[in-house]
């Protein structure tokens, strides 16, 4: 399945699908995720660098070229650097559109060769990884 995502989500989503991968499911639930990681993967690629290129005109930089954070874990902008500004451009950056992200999905029967999974987890499966026409009533 097909889905357009904003950066936000595909973030939340890159991070999500990553902890998961830690995991040991079935054979076709491993499958959707390392599936969907790599098209995931790809897209968070894009972003980060449309990130880094942000920072490199506005955040400052210690020693070893890394962005500057301050103790509250913030990125420190550069002395000259508007905040307002900056801010509408990551807010832009995180609401910016990626089309045609690739989910690789599962049928739901798949999840009952699960013993145990957190309610987070299966509303993250639900949302993204089991097919839609497959769900069960509820």
């Amino acid at each position: 399945m097909k889905k357009t995502i904003t950066n936000k989500e595909l973030i939340q989503i890159f991070q999500r699908i990553s902890s998961l991968s830690q995991n040991a499911y079935p054979f076709q639930i491993s499958r959707s995720i390392v599936k969907t990681s790599y098209a995931l993967r790809e897209e968070y690629q894009i972003y980060l660098n449309h990130f880094r290129s942000i920072g490199d005109e506005y955040f400052r930089k210690d020693e070893n070229g890394n962005y500057k954070i301050d103790q509250n874990g913030g990125y420190i902008l550069n002395s000259k650097t508007d905040s307002e500004k900056v801010f509408s451009i990551l807010n832009e950056l995180l609401q910016e559109k990626v089309e045609d992200v690739e989910f690789v999905q599962f049928s739901e029967n798949e999840m009952e060769k699960i013993k145990e999974i957190t309610p987070e987890d299966y509303e993250f499966f639900e949302k993204y990884l089991i097919k839609e026409e497959n769900r069960k009533e509820q």
